[in-house]
């Protein structure tokens, strides 16, 4: 189809690999649930958008029809991963899963889709200025905290959104 594929920074990669080699308990499954609770939120929004063909809107609803069992297991492994970590392991926890949040966040403004839109870096127009641009603009700041309320909720509720790791959570626009 001629569509690029923005695969992830180095950096992204990298805690990726990480994240996969060394994931057990509560930070693998709270990780999880970050991308596809805001995922989930977008895709309840764009199932009841009549605006939009019918066939995507259906393939939304399919995703969150499917989606709603993963997410079930997640939040109960979850609960039962943070009753059974000790203090030190919630701290840990807290950061790679804010970190997460962060990492997920930045997927939806990857600076080489501004370069495919057009903002050409020969010109003399930095890509990650349009990142820049749109991480700043409202409407999507609010599009990223209207997709996080129930994980954010959540998470908060069982301690992982707390200490340091908040900075991440801000930054990410999620809270």
């Amino acid at each position: 189809m001629g569509t690029p594929v923005f695969t992830p920074s180095g950096r992204e990669a990298a805690l990726a690999k990480f994240l996969v080699a060394t994931a057990r308990g509560a930070h693998m499954y709270a990780s999880i649930l970050i991308a596809e609770e805001i995922l989930d939120a977008l895709q309840r929004q764009i199932m009841v958008d009549a605006t939009l063909q019918p066939l995507i809107r259906m393939m939304s609803r399919i995703h969150v029809v499917e989606e709603a069992r993963h997410v079930r297991f997640a939040r109960d492994e979850l609960v039962r991963q943070v009753a059974a970590s000790n203090p030190l392991a919630l701290a840990h926890a807290r950061i790679i899963v804010g970190r997460s949040a962060l990492a997920v966040s930045n997927r939806f403004t990857h600076p080489a889709m501004y370069a495919a839109a057009g903002i050409d870096p020969a010109a003399g127009i930095d890509p990650a200025a349009g990142r820049a641009a749109a991480r700043a603009n409202p409407r999507f700041r609010n599009t990223m905290r209207s997709a996080g309320p129930r994980v954010v909720a959540f998470l908060g509720e069982q301690g992982l959104i707390a200490g340091p790791a908040v900075a991440m959570w801000k930054r990410a626009g999620l809270i």
